[in-house]
Formats: C-alpha cells, structure tokens, sequence
C-alpha cells in the first residue's frame, strides 16, 4: 500500500502503533486521502478545511458514530504531528468544532441498521427458549450494567414489589420482565442451540445468571468472557451476529430517549452512573434525530 508522502506518513502511525482502532483508521484514512493528494498535489495536513472536510465525509460515509469519533481523532494527532515538525504553524483542526455534531456525516440506512429497535427487542425476547437466555437480553434491555447483571442475586430480586435491588438504585421491573426473572429463577434445566440442542442441568449459585452445572470447580459469578459469549451465542440463534451488551445498551438507551426526551436524570434512574450527558449529547442525539426524522 503506497501513501502520499509515505515516509512522514509512516513515522506517525509508530507513534500511535499501539493504539491499534486509531492505527488501524488512520492507515484506512491515509488511502482515501491519497487520491485528494494527488490530485492537488499537497499533503492531507496543508488541506484547507472544505478539502479536510471532503476526506472525512468520503471516508466515513455509511459507517458508525464509534467510527466517526476514531476519525477525527486520527486527524487531529495526525495534524498535532505535523505541527510538531514544524509542517504547519498550527493544527487547522483546532478552530473548526468537528465533534460538535456527528450527523453531519452520518447516513441515514447505517444509522437505523446500527441500532436494534422496540420491535426488534420484541422479537428476540419471544423467539428464546430458555427463560434464562431472555431474561439476560431483557435484564440489560431494561437498564442493567454488565457488572451489575453479573453480580445480581436472587436475593436482590424481590417479586412481590417488582424491583430489583442495585448498589446505586432501585430498578422497577415491568410486568414481561417480572415474568422473565421469575422464570428464570425457577429454571433447572438449559437447552441449547435454543431448545434444538442437549438439555443439561443449571448450577445452583444464588446468582440469577447461572450455567450449565460441570463438575465441582463452579466459579458463583459468571466470568465476564462467558457472559460476552453467551449473550453473543443468543444473538446468532435468532439472527443477530454479534450481538453483545454495548450493542444492546447502547440502543435500548437510544429507543429510552427517543421516546421519554433527553431527561438526564431519568436515564440516571434507568441505566446507572456510568451514563454521561456527553455520551447522550456526542454519540445517542444524533440517532435520536434521526429516528424521528428532525
């Protein structure tokens, strides 16, 4: 792979070598910017901001926000670089407010395949065998951190007032998701490959999250690796590769918002203290507008 001005372009990607996402985009980066370059004739860092901006709208377009983040990122050490070596005078980066709205280079297809919808949610909830699969889906759905839906004992579960009892707050289970927790109390027995497969026996923890009962060497809280595969192994049995928490999470905060407004502490309530009002403001508005077409 030939870039424009290679070997300047080079000497920054070590410098950013272990930061393999940043690395990875800012090569990808390189390669679109490099037919600009010809072209003008001029390396990306001495580009005027309506020629910076035509490299990211072609680079980004049709990805994700994570994506979009990344890229600019990527400009702007590449920029600091160059100014560091006395390239430019400053880094053009700096005067124009690029991270102020991601929508701008959004396409609307990726946005609304990019997160999983109320509907969607529905339809993985009613197409799971084990109650204990549906309540994970439905337990992170509702507002459980990763750790929190680890950690969470029977005990925390009280049924008769349908709440759920977390180190921060006081989770108000709806009525599917009573159902779903009870259910999953009470069930002895896993079926995998969504009741298609070998029925094995649960492990007894006092945890809500349990597995498949193997020998004596039965760690209580599920390992995190576990439940990551585990969620991902849900996802594809009724279509959804990789399927994870982030995902999940992330869209249920999404249809939260979209539907109940940017109430920060009603989301507080919701999803814990890990979610911040730049999170909501940088990488859940823009989908919001767009879902509701603003």
């Amino acid at each position: 792979m030939l870039l424009y001005n290679e070997e300047f372009k080079r000497r920054f990607l070590w410098t950013i070598k272990d930061k393999k996402e940043l690395y990875k985009t800012a090569e990808k980066m390189f390669e679109v910017a490099g037919e600009y370059e010809t072209v003008l004739g001029k390396d990306l860092y001495q580009f005027a901001p309506d020629e910076i901006e035509r490299v990211v709208k072609s680079y980004v377009h049709g990805v994700g926000l994570t994506a979009i983040k990344l890229t600019i990122s990527a400009l702007l050490q590449y920029f600091d670089y160059a100014k560091k070596n006395k390239k430019v005078k400053e880094n053009p980066m700096i005067k124009y407010d690029y991270l102020s709205d991601y929508k701008h280079y959004l396409d609307e297809t990726t946005i609304i395949a990019s997160i999983i919808t109320e509907e969607e949610y529905r339809y993985i909830l009613n197409n799971l065998y084990n109650p204990i699969d549906a309540c994970i889906i439905a337990l992170i759905w509702e507002g459980l951190e990763f750790e929190e839906l680890r950690n969470l004992k029977i005990s925390d579960v009280d049924l008769e007032k349908n709440i759920i009892k977390l180190p921060d707050r006081i989770l108000h289970m709806p009525d599917y998701l009573r159902e779903l927790v009870s259910d999953a109390i009470e069930e002895d027995f896993y079926v995998r490959e969504n009741g298609n497969g070998k029925k094995y026996r649960l492990a007894y923890t006092g945890y809500l999250v349990r597995t498949e009962l193997r020998g004596n060497n039965l760690e209580p809280i599920i390992n995190p690796n576990v439940l990551s595969l585990k969620i991902r192994r849900i996802g594809e049995s009724v279509g959804y590769k990789n399927l994870s928490y982030q995902w999940l999470r992330k869209s249920s905060i999404i249809n939260f918002v979209a539907k109940n407004g940017e109430n920060w502490e009603k989301v507080k309530e919701k999803y814990g203290y890990t979610v911040k009002p730049e999170d909501i403001r940088y990488f859940i508005t823009p989908y919001v507008k767009m879902l509701r077409g603003n």
